[in-house]
């Protein structure tokens, strides 16, 4: 029962807001969420990666599936926090839009 408890908290605490230069692995696997302006898409068959930055600072970011944001838009992005081939990325849970650049 106690397990069962922790994986419904565990889905419904809310994220961590952080700035892109605090994230680190002391918050893999964890809900995490921050913002930044959109640097690069790339677009692949099943999924798409976002690149954004903010103060020098980048993160990818993995969505499930494409979207019609576009390159220089600022958003705010909730999700967990992975590691693949030694970098870190968020696997988006929920994006909002903040603003066009």
């Amino acid at each position: 029962i106690g397990i069962i408890i922790l994986l419904i908290l565990a889905n419904t605490l809310p994220a961590t807001n952080l700035e892109i230069e605090n994230i680190n692995l002391n918050n893999l696997n964890k809900k995490i969420s921050t913002s930044g302006t959109i640097i690069k898409i790339n677009n692949y068959p099943n999924f798409q990666i976002l690149t954004i930055t903010k103060d020098s600072f980048s993160i990818d970011i993995i969505l499930d599936q494409k979207t019609n944001l576009r390159k220089d838009q600022i958003i705010n992005v909730a999700g967990k926090l992975e590691k693949y081939k030694n970098s870190l990325q968020i696997r988006a849970e929920v994006i909002r839009l903040e603003s066009e650049h």
